[in-house]
């Protein structure tokens, strides 16, 4: 009887450990309000040397080469396609922290760009003026 016991016991306790350690899958606001918060958050300054599509899981990157010569690299998966085809290599590209505005210099142009984060499904439910 005791063995008995002493095995349901250890199938309990590791049927909560396993409960406890599951990931915990987000919320689609969840999701958005992260992605929100990454962008915002992001700080930049410097030219694009390299545009490109990440072919492992189709994202649209941007590398960008800072000032100390720093390679920061922009996911721009959450905006739509056209959003990524403006930019050119060689834009020098201005992002501040705390700011969805994104500054691009080109020869002949100089303009802001705002992030809307387009892509992410569902967004009209959970979008808000604070992300603009």
């Amino acid at each position: 009887m005791n063995k008995k016991l002493v095995l349901y016991l250890f199938l309990v306790a590791s049927v909560i450990i396993i409960i406890i350690n599951l990931p915990k899958r987000l919320s689609q606001e969840e999701y958005y309000e992260n992605i929100r918060d990454e962008v915002n958050y992001q700080n930049y300054n410097g030219v694009i040397v390299k545009k490109y599509i990440d072919q492992d899981n189709a994202r649209r990157k941007i590398d960008i080469k800072s000032i100390n010569d720093k390679i920061h690299t922009i996911d721009l998966f959450y905006e739509k396609k056209e959003f990524f085809d403006f930019f050119k290599v060689g834009d020098s590209l201005v992002k501040n922290s705390g700011s969805f505005k994104l500054r691009v210099k080109r020869t002949g142009l100089d303009t802001t760009l705002v992030f809307n984060l387009l892509n992410i499904k569902g967004i009209e439910k959970f979008r808000s003026a604070k992300s603009d």
